[in-house]
């Protein structure tokens, strides 16, 4: 809870806002639970500060943003929603509006514009925004941040145009279409396969921003899979799965803590 008030507590004196952040509210917890958490809090916004109630926003990065934006889309007290390095699909139940930061080296960023442009072609659509930053899988820097503080204060965002999304439709197209292919492929391809497909990313990361977002893609999926084989015990696929982790993402500790207790459950 206290990464991003570290990151933004100078932007929120500057504009006058009370920041609140949960130290409960976490990946692998049930969106039911997370949902009560965000709820009490915003119950302890309301009461224990002198809040404008027009101006009251949830934020959240990766895993918290799905959690503000369906938390936020239910609870009325909620005006906007500002999200960072992820997106759920959502129905409001109120007048809302969406603000995100999508990074041009997050595994997420096709998905993100994906999302946006989804929303523009939808007549019913909540008001919505997408910056576009250098960053990668992470909360943005403070410079970035500073525009959804401009927002909440103004409703309006600083040279819009400029910061819009970059990439085409067509490119979003082709890239969505690898990470369809790759979901097929944990089970269908051998690790030959994945061993020669790899070395292909890594070859073009450097010339093509959209390889270096693919392995991360491929990180975070072996892990959200690999995980959870092990918690089936299902431990042929596990290995499998952790390995190409490996070869995807090499020294990731995580990868490294699976591997272990793979071994472990061996008996090696």
């Amino acid at each position: 809870g206290t990464v991003p008030l570290n990151l933004y507590h100078d932007l929120a004196d500057k504009y006058n806002y009370v920041l609140i952040g949960s130290n409960n509210s976490k990946n692998g917890i049930s969106f039911d639970l997370t949902g009560v958490i965000a709820n009490n809090l915003i119950s302890e916004a309301r009461t224990r500060f002198a809040v404008d109630e027009t101006k009251i926003a949830l934020c959240g990065f990766s895993g918290g943003a799905k959690v503000a934006m369906l938390c936020g889309a239910a609870n009325p007290y909620i005006t906007n929603i500002i999200y960072c390095g992820a997106k759920v699909d959502l129905t409001p139940t109120h007048p809302i509006v969406l603000f995100g930061f999508a990074g041009t080296k997050d595994m997420n960023y096709t998905d993100l514009v994906s999302f946006d442009r989804n929303l523009e072609k939808d007549p019913t659509h909540p008001k919505h925004y997408l910056v576009e930053w250098s960053g990668k899988h992470e909360f943005p820097t403070a410079e970035v941040f500073n525009d959804a503080f401009v927002f909440l204060k103004t409703g309006k965002v600083d040279n819009y145009e400029k910061k819009r999304v970059t990439i085409t439709p067509e490119k979003v197209n082709i890239e969505q279409g690898f990470k369809a292919k790759y979901i097929k492929a944990f089970q269908g391809q051998d690790l030959d396969w994945w061993k020669k497909e790899i070395a292909m990313l890594n070859s073009k990361k450097k010339s093509d921003i959209m390889y270096e977002r693919l392995l991360g893609f491929l990180s975070l999926a072996c892990y959200s899979i690999g995980s959870g084989q092990l918690q089936q015990n299902n431990l042929p696929v596990a290995e499998k799965i952790l390995t190409i982790y490996n070869m995807v993402d090499p020294g990731n500790k995580d990868c490294e803590s699976f591997m272990a207790e793979l071994k472990r459950r061996k008996g090696q």
